[in-house]
């Protein structure tokens, strides 16, 4: 036997270390490349990709708003600037919005 002693796997310690040049250690989740993450940050807005809670925000974002059965398109600054807007009347983009939908259908209901 080598003069290398051998962990608990029963492999030397020199493999080991090694091994740990060759291969880069397995993560949980999701890695995204930096070229990847620059494209995204283009597509759903600067900032995007700082946490895994603001890409969800970003991606949810693109979902659309939809009134009954019309479908609003909204874009990415579109809905910034709505979020802006809830910000300072200190809500939620989804309170202001339903107080945007309730305003509109109150309106449209006293023509």
């Amino acid at each position: 036997m080598s003069t290398a002693r051998r962990n608990a796997r029963g492999n030397d310690d020199e493999h080991a270390r090694r091994s740990d040049r060759l291969y880069e250690p397995a993560l949980s989740g999701l890695t995204i490349p930096d070229a990847t993450r620059a494209d995204l940050d283009r597509v759903l807005g600067l900032g995007a990709t700082t946490s895994a809670n603001d890409l969800l925000f970003a991606v949810s974002r693109l979902a659309r708003l939809q009134v009954g059965e019309i479908v609003v398109e909204l874009s990415p600054p579109q809905w910034e600037e709505l979020k802006k807007r809830a910000a300072v009347q200190n809500q939620t983009v989804r309170v202001f919005m339903e107080r945007l939908v309730a305003k509109f259908t109150q309106d449209l209901w006293s023509l």
